[in-house]
C-alpha cells in the first residue's frame, strides 16, 4: 500500500519558519513504515539563520471576505502548488494523510484536498491534527473521506507498529522533539487540553532514542517543547550525541533581539504560567508596557479587575 503524507501549505497574515516541523505527521509515518511512504512538506523555509529558523515562499493571495476590512496584506506561505502537481501526476497513492494544525488555516488543507481529487480521485484521502480534532464538523465538509478526531489511530485501518518518527522524509537538519504529552495547565484559551487530555511525560530514554536518531540524520539545531525538565538534565545527556543546539523558547528569551536576528519579539516569550487559569494574559499586560492600555482593557472585557502595571506580580 502506498501512502502519501502531506504537510499542507499556510494562508495567514503573516508566518514565519521557527522550527516549524510536521512533528505529528512524522510520528504517524513512524507507526506506519511497512507501507510505502512518500511525504510532501510545503513548508520548507530558505535563507535559515544561526538557530535553523527562515522564511519561507509566499505569494499574495485575495483575502476571505471575513477579513476584507483588516489592513494587512494576505499571502500563501509554501511551496509552489505545481511541485504539488508533478507528484501526484508521476505516482499513484492509495492513501492520502493530510496534517492540519490552525484551525484558521483550512485554506491550505482544502487546497491540498481540491488537488488530491483532481488528480488522484481513487486516493482516501485522512486529515489528523489539532484541526481535525478541534473542528471536526467544519473539517469534514472539505472533501476528506476521513477525519480523526483525537490520536487514536487504530481507526485509520492501516498496518501499524512502533518506530520513531519518520524523520527520513524531510529535511531533518533542524528537528524537533517532544518531552511531554499534554499540559499541566488548562487555560482557557489554549487547545492544548483538547487536543492532549492528560499530561504526561514521555520516557527519557525514548527522547534520547529520538535525539540520537535526528543527530544521525544530519540534525544540528533541535528544538525542543516547554517542558518542565530541567534544561542541564538534557544537556548532560545530549553531550553524547554531538554538537548541536537543544533550545527552546525560553533560551532564545533571554538573548538580546539583535542576536535572536528578530524585531519587534517581547519579552513574553519566556512566561512560564504559574497555575491553571489565564495568569498568562495579565502577566503578558503586566510586561508589555507600551501596550499595556490594549491588554488592560481586553483583560477587563472577559472580566478580569483593572491590572495595576506597577505593582509587584
Amino acid at each position: 500500500m502506498k501512502l502519501l503524507l502531506v504537510n499542507p501549505p499556510i494562508y495567514d497574515f503573516t508566518a514565519f519558519d521557527f522550527w516549524l516541523r510536521p512533528y505529528g505527521l512524522l510520528r504517524v509515518a513512524g507507526r506506519l513504515r511497512t507501507c510505502g511512504l512518500t511525504t510532501f512538506d510545503y513548508l520548507v523555509s530558505h535563507d535559515r539563520d544561526a538557530f535553523g529558523r527562515g522564511r519561507f515562499d509566499r505569494q499574495l493571495v485575495p483575502k476571505p471576505a471575513p477579513l476584507a476590512d483588516m489592513p494587512r496584506r494576505f499571502y500563501r506561505f509554501g511551496r509552489a502548488r505545481d511541485e504539488f502537481h508533478g507528484l501526484l501526476s508521476s505516482e499513484v497513492f492509495d492513501v492520502v494523510l493530510v496534517q492540519t494544525v490552525m484551525t484558521y488555516w483550512y485554506l491550505g488543507v482544502r487546497e491540498v484536498i481540491e488537488d488530491v481529487r483532481r488528480f488522484q480521485p481513487h486516493a482516501r484521502i485522512i486529515l489528523g491534527g489539532v484541526y481535525a480534532t478541534l473542528s471536526p464538523s467544519h473539517a469534514s465538509q472539505l472533501g476528506a473521506d476521513l477525519v480523526l478526531s483525537g490520536a487514536d489511530l487504530s481507526v485509520l485501518e492501516l498496518p501499524l507498529t512502533d518506530g520513531l518518527p519518520y524523520w527520513e522524509g524531510v529535511d531533518a537538519s533542524v528537528g524537533v522533539l517532544k518531552i511531554t504529552e499534554g499540559c499541566p495547565f488548562r487555560c482557557t484559551y489554549c487547545s492544548v487540553p483538547l487536543v492532549y487530555p492528560r499530561f504526561e511525560g514521555r520516557p527519557l530514554e525514548l527522547c534520547m532514542e529520538e535525539l540520537r536518531y535526528l543527530v544521525r540524520r544530519g540534525a544540528r539545531d533541535v528544538a525542543r517543547d516547554l517542558a518542565r525538565v530541567p534544561q542541564h538534565a538534557m544537556e548532560r545527556r545530549a553531550v553524547a550525541v554531538g554538537e548541536l543546539h537543544l533550545g527552546a523558547g525560553d533560551d532564545l528569551a533571554r538573548q538580546p533581539a539583535a542576536e535572536r536576528g528578530e524585531v519587534g519579539v517581547g519579552a513574553e516569550a519566556d512566561i512560564l504560567l504559574d497555575d491553571g487559569r489565564d495568569r498568562q494574559l495579565e502577566r503578558l499586560a503586566l510586561r508589555g508596557r507600551d501596550g499595556h492600555a490594549i491588554a488592560d482593557a481586553r483583560l477587563q472585557d472577559v472580566g478580569w479587575p483593572e491590572v495595576d502595571a506597577q505593582s509587584p506580580h
